[in-house]
């Protein structure tokens, strides 16, 4: 199972229970929100954020005379999630939208992939996980 397939089958799973007015059948959530939320109706799919071991789906509640609840669905991945960075070896002209490959010798093109290596690791990969600074042209 790919992670796109782990998410779609979660999403719609705990979808299907809330639609139902029944709690998420899967992972953790906040069962005060949950019975905010079902008294708002019918929810919609909101965002999903990723974290090293697990995936937090939002689903959104909105009422007609009060503020949207947003129930938050924190459920564990089958296996630990990781963020593969771009490649130093990728070059993206911003200008023409293209993104390609680059060459390079062959020991610098196995140093690279040795970082990419690395940067799966647990420790290193975490990081990888918190918010980016914007890339700016100053």
């Amino acid at each position: 199972m790919t992670l796109a397939e782990f998410l779609a089958s979660t999403r719609e799973s705990i979808l299907s229970d809330l639609k139902r007015g029944a709690p998420p059948s899967l992972g953790e959530y906040d069962e005060a929100v949950l019975k905010e939320a079902l008294d708002l109706g019918s929810p919609q799919i909101g965002t999903v954020t990723l974290e090293p071991s697990a995936a937090v789906l939002e689903f959104i509640y909105s009422g007609t005379e009060s503020a949207p609840a947003i129930l938050a669905v924190r459920v564990p991945a089958p296996e630990r999630i990781v963020f593969l960075d771009v490649p130093p070896w990728v070059i993206a002209s911003i200008w023409q939208g293209e993104v390609t490959g680059s060459y390079r010798l062959e020991s610098e093109a196995r140093a690279m992939l040795d970082a990419v290596r690395e940067s799966m690791e647990p420790e290193a990969n975490r990081r990888l996980f918190e918010p980016k600074t914007p890339i700016r042209r100053e």
